[in-house]
């Protein structure tokens, strides 16, 4: 289910009915805006079958980061050898006698020497193949690899467009408002929420927290974030432990960023009605906001590092 980016389906679908494709286009957006979804529309269209058996397609190819077979978590980058095994896959013609279709997601996470494999491959494009490359970041691309597609980028889509997808898949008007407007703009999360209660809930316990947080003594701060970390004596999952931070991060500086608007009387508030602004944030400028979130964002960036994640939030929440 594709919510917004009608336009940008149209150019496509018209470029598919009258055979006018280029050989690679970028799609760029940030994570759950739709770039998935869209691809996998466009290769079900491209390739004539049903995108519920697109997977099974032989002449659909998807690359994206592989399980490190040791660990059971994801690799952090897109491998030579993955680019490689694509480039095996290219050779000859199709099976079906049409159109190869390839969607390489996170295309920023491609290192150096998958980098230069598929710029190869891209370079000296075969007959009839289309390359789909999916990032949240095009700036962390080669240059000689963005040069070579037309790119796309997906923005934010409008609360009210969300709202009425998800009454058209059978939420409520009332839930459908409210998942609609803590969606961010982007509709993989709002149906996220909507598919999944505790999901949504979660969300709402960080909202509430947050409120704790703000203005409250240290001590009181203290108390509301240890159960944000694993204990010395567990065996938690440091990565995913990070990721858990990074969303909870997101989420702060999305209440953050509302609080900014609030100081200058924006009706465009995420968070509007269920948190009292007034009551937490009444007596701070909006320049002590911009350095709280300022401060998160750079701690999102650090908790990709080796750092003590502990410290590191410790260090955000005291000056909330």
């Amino acid at each position: 289910m594709l919510i917004g980016h009608a336009k940008i389906l149209e150019f496509f679908e018209n470029a598919i009915k009258s055979g006018c494709l280029s050989h690679a286009y970028c799609l760029v957006g940030q994570e759950q805006v739709g770039k998935r979804t869209l691809a996998k529309i466009l290769a079900s269209q491209i390739l004539d079958t049903n995108i519920s058996k697109l997977t099974s397609h032989p002449d659909y190819y998807y690359l994206e980061r592989m399980e490190d077979e040791k660990t059971g978590k994801l690799k952090k980058e897109i491998s030579i050898a993955q680019a490689r095994d694509l480039k095996t896959h290219l050779i000859g013609k199709s099976w079906t006698g049409g159109y190869k279709v390839v969607v390489a997601d996170e295309a920023e996470l491609l290192n150096e020497e998958s980098s230069n494999a598929l710029l190869k491959t891209l370079e000296e494009p075969k007959a009839k193949t289309i390359f789909f490359l999916l990032t949240e970041n095009d700036a962390g691309m080669i240059a000689t690899i963005k040069s070579r597609c037309e790119i796309f980028y997906l923005n934010l889509v409008a609360p009210s467009e969300i709202q009425t997808a998800l009454e058209q898949a059978g939420a409520s008007s009332g839930d459908a408002k409210k998942i609609a407007s803590i969606a961010w703009g982007r509709p993989g999360r709002a149906l996220n929420f909507l598919r999944d209660d505790e999901t949504r809930n979660k969300y709402i316990q960080e909202v509430a927290r947050w409120e704790k947080i703000i203005g409250r003594p240290f001590h009181e701060k203290l108390k509301n974030i240890e159960n944000l970390f694993g204990n010395k004596t567990d065996h938690t999952d440091h990565t995913r432990e990070r990721g858990k931070l990074q969303k909870i991060l997101d989420i702060w500086m999305m209440l953050w960023r509302d609080a900014l608007l609030y100081k200058t009387g924006s009706e465009h508030m995420t968070h509007s009605g269920m948190v009292d602004f007034e009551g937490k944030i009444k007596n701070m400028p909006a320049e002590k906001i911009l350095e709280i979130i300022e401060g998160l964002q750079e701690a999102r960036k650090l908790l990709g590092q080796n750092i003590h994640t502990k410290i590191l939030i410790e260090q955000n929440i005291l000056i909330m």
